[in-house]
This record gives C-alpha cells, sequence and structure tokens, in this order.
C-alpha cells in the first residue's frame, strides 16, 4: 500500500468521522449520550464482525483472540465513548479539535514509549497545538469536564494507533475494533432514554452513525496505520477533521461557530498542508543519480 493510498485512507475516514457531530446534534433531547454511543457500537460490531469473519476465511486464518488485541479494543471502546460524551459537553469545534489533537498528545508520548520524533513532526504537532489552544478560545465553545474528557479521549485514540502499528495481521485490527465497538453496549443500562421510546427515524440515525461514522472509517483509518512511517506523521492528516464537523454540523443543524472557531480551523488545515508539502519525497536528481 502506497504512502499516498494511506493518506487517502485516513482522510476519507476523517471526512466520515465527522458526520457524527451533527448525528449526535439531532438526537440531543430524545436519546441520551450513553445510549448514543452504546447502540453506535452495536451497529459497529456487526458490521466489523462480519469483515472480520469474512478476512478470517479468505485468509484461513485460525479464530485466536490475543492479549494485545483485547488491550487494543479496550482503547478503542474508550475514545469512542469518550469522543461522544465531549461532543454532549460542548461545541462541535472544540470537542473534535480535542480528540483529533492526537499528533499533540503523541508528541508528548512519544519520549516515555521510546519512540523517535523527528523535528519536522514536533514543529507540526506544535501547530496542531496552536490550533487547538485557539478553538479552546470560541466564547462558550467549551467547559472545564468537557476539556478533559476530550484530551483523554484523544490520548486513547494515540494510544489505538500505537496498538495498531504494533500489529501486522489486518485480522487482529478488525478483531479489535470490533471487540471495542460491542464492549460500548455496556452503557445502555446506564443511559436515561427508554429503547422502546426511539422513534423509527432516530433508529435509522443510530444506524447510520454507527457504521458510517465508526464502522467504516475505523477500518479505513486502522488499515491505513502502518509501522513503517510515524504515528505522528500519519494522525496529522486527521487535523482536517475538526474542519469536517464544524462545516457538517453548520449545513445540517445549524450550529455556526464563532471566529474563533473558523480560525482554529484554518490553522489545522494550514498545519497538514504544510507537514505535507515538506515532506513530499525529493526528485532526485542526475548528478545525484550518477555519483
Amino acid at each position: 500500500m502506497t504512502r499516498n493510498v494511506r493518506l487517502a485512507m485516513v482522510l476519507g475516514s476523517a471526512l466520515l468521522f465527522a458526520f457524527v457531530a451533527p448525528g449526535v446534534r439531532l438526537l440531543d433531547g430524545s436519546v441520551s449520550g450513553l445510549d448514543i454511543a452504546g447502540l453506535r457500537g452495536l451497529f459497529a460490531a456487526a458490521l466489523l464482525g462480519i469483515v472480520w469473519v469474512v478476512l478470517c476465511r479468505s485468509e484461513r486464518e485460525p479464530l485466536v483472540l490475543r492479549r494485545e488485541v483485547m488491550i487494543a479494543a479496550f482503547f478503542v471502546a474508550a475514545s469512542s465513548f469518550l469522543s461522544i460524551y465531549a461532543l454532549s459537553l460542548q461545541k462541535t469545534a472544540t470537542a473534535a479539535s480535542l480528540l483529533y489533537g492526537a499528533p499533540v498528545y503523541a508528541l508528548v508520548l512519544n519520549p516515555f514509549l521510546g519512540k523517535r520524533t523527528t523535528w519536522i513532526e514536533a514543529m507540526a504537532a506544535s501547530g496542531t497545538g496552536v490550533a487547538l489552544f485557539v478553538l479552546l478560545q470560541e466564547e462558550g465553545g467549551w467547559t472545564l469536564p468537557g476539556v478533559i474528557v476530550g484530551i483523554f479521549s484523544g490520548v486513547a485514540l494515540v494510544l489505538v494507533g500505537y496498538r495498531f502499528h504494533a500489529m501486522s495481521r489486518a485480522t487482529d485490527k478488525v478483531l479489535a475494533l470490533s471487540l471495542g465497538s460491542a464492549a460500548q453496549a455496556v452503557l445502555i443500562p446506564f443511559g436515561a432514554t427508554t429503547i422502546g421510546s426511539i422513534s423509527g427515524s432516530e433508529w435509522l440515525i443510530l444506524a447510520g452513525i454507527g457504521l458510517f461514522t465508526s464502522a467504516i472509517p475505523n477500518l479505513l483509518l486502522g488499515l491505513s496505520l502502518s509501522d513503517k512511517e510515524s504515528l505522528i506523521g500519519q494522525t496529522i492528516a486527521l487535523a482536517f477533521e475538526p474542519f469536517f464537523q464544524v462545516g457538517l454540523a453548520y449545513l445540517i443543524v445549524k450550529e455556526i461557530p464563532g471566529w474563533y472557531g473558523f480560525f482554529g480551523c484554518a490553522l489545522h488545515i494550514l498545519v497538514v498542508a504544510s507537514y505535507r508539502i515538506a515532506t513530499l519525497p525529493r526528485p532526485v536528481s542526475a548528478r545525484a543519480a550518477t555519483a
């Protein structure tokens, strides 16, 4: 799989993930956050489970549950649940930016995990951090509990990335995603919503955000992660995510961001573009080729 294909998969996952914000906003007041997270996870687990079985059969691999898969599944469940909860506590731009500030969290965690960080990755991650700081200035955009939950959701996402980096088998990644999604069903009994009171249109929204904002984008993101590339470099593309979420939240549910939201998202995009331009493969000159 080429680098451009991996980048396209990450960007595709970011775009699909962005639809979760308007989906959650459409359900505000009728379905509790815990029930949204739990039911979204169940719908996602159903599709991911089917993909896992198909992959196992096509690759003729035994159905083995490994320790590293269980650990990755735990972080998948934590990141997914916390991201939904963070959305319920603050504006879309703030919640999305805290979750997808993954390069910043990876930059902080790398020394403790024995990972190497290049100067250009450090600069790009720092740029993402500045964008996050700007977005936190959005009037009415954040709450202290929301910021704490959002940061933990982003850290869990980074730890998912590290675990997936260490996995060479696609079946292990898909199984971890499936188990992590299914595990969120334990939240449903603690939700304030009566399942029988959910309308048909709300079930369709729940199924949509489960399949198209969880199962499919998680597959794209998980399978695109490679141990041959830096996790910081690969997750920097997710800096497009806050821009996508803010735009879709405005178009679908008319959640209007302020100037800080616009400026913070613009900084995110500038960071991504600058990093990608700076890391493009350099053409080999004729003199260097003959040397």
